[in-house]
């Protein structure tokens, strides 16, 4: 009797196993690859996961700012410093929080580098298919399913890729099975073409942070400081308007306070030294290859 209880049990467990792993397999077929530069997120979050264990020395998060403005060759090229780009388009800073908590399973940076553009987010939850972005291609664990919570308003269009994607059995090709990874690029966005854009600096006082924003920076430098790695706040170049110029002036007494390098690349006096041109480093509301040259020399040295 007793043997058959067990039989059954591990005969359960098998079915249960194998389910799970069913469920997993089918969820990354279902869910879309994106694979296709600029805003190749697939590839990039894949390609973060094809690292070594410990075999970078700085990582980079935040949103598509970040992915078009630090380029990891430029810092390997200046100083032999080897880098990824962790980011994902629009990222709000509790999605930052989470990418940093997956960064720290594998990886023991010597420096975080955090570009704080969407810290003006006023939304307490982004749009769902924005937040599919950041969140589709991480593996499930624990943390993605917390960053889950915190993301979308509902639990369920977040967490069930087959509620999203079940009709996508239509439009399956090879890249379904087996998506590319961009380790080349190391999670770095190139853009080449130029939209002329003025950059200015505003005479604001500082305003107060949106309250889900200001949580999850204090969660960060927390998080920063119980690994004992140094954290650098940054905001890439972009034609700020007076509202945000309030924020990064908090961010930045924020900064000054806890001892965190902040460097403001919508700085115009900064942007003159480095002989950054938005006339023609820019394309759209990013920085372009050009650019990126310049602020990734900089912030390299």
């Amino acid at each position: 009797m007793r043997k058959t209880l067990i039989y059954r049990f591990l005969r359960l467990l098998f079915l249960v196993i194998l389910a799970a792993w069913i469920f997993v397999e089918l969820s990354t077929i279902f869910t879309p690859k994106r694979d296709k530069l600029p805003w190749n997120t697939t590839s990039k979050i894949k390609g973060f996961y094809e690292l070594e264990d410990n075999s970078i020395d700085v990582v980079f998060l935040g949103s598509s700012h970040a992915f078009c403005t630090f380029n990891p060759a430029i810092f390997y090229k200046e100083n032999g410093i080897k880098g990824y780009v962790f980011a994902s388009n629009e990222q709000p800073l509790w999605l930052s929080y989470h990418y940093l908590i997956e960064v720290l399973k594998t990886q023991k940076p010597e420096v975080i580098v955090l570009e704080t553009f969407y810290i003006s987010e006023n939304n307490e939850y982004k749009k769902d298919g924005v937040n599919k972005l950041s969140l589709d291609d991480l593996p499930l664990t624990l943390n993605k399913i917390k960053a889950q919570n915190v993301a979308f308003e509902d639990n369920l269009e977040g967490v069930n890729p087959f509620y999203n994607y079940h009709n996508r059995w239509k439009e399956f090709n090879i890249t379904d099975f087996k998506s590319k990874e961009n380790g080349l690029l190391k999670g770095f966005t190139p853009l080449y073409k130029t939209t002329p854009k003025v950059i200015e600096n505003f005479n604001v006082t500082k305003a107060d942070l949106p309250v889900k924003s200001r949580l999850y920076l204090d969660k960060i430098i927390e998080l920063a400081n119980d690994n004992n790695i140094p954290l650098v706040l940054t905001y890439a170049p972009y034609n700020i308007n007076a509202s945000r110029n309030q924020h990064i002036k908090t961010v930045e007494e924020i900064a000054l306070s806890q001892g965190i390098p902040f460097i403001n690349y919508t700085d115009t006096t900064l942007l003159k030294t480095i002989k950054f041109d938005a006339q023609v480093d820019m394309e759209g509301g990013h920085t372009n290859v050009y650019g990126a040259q310049k602020v990734s020399e900089h912030l390299s040295n």
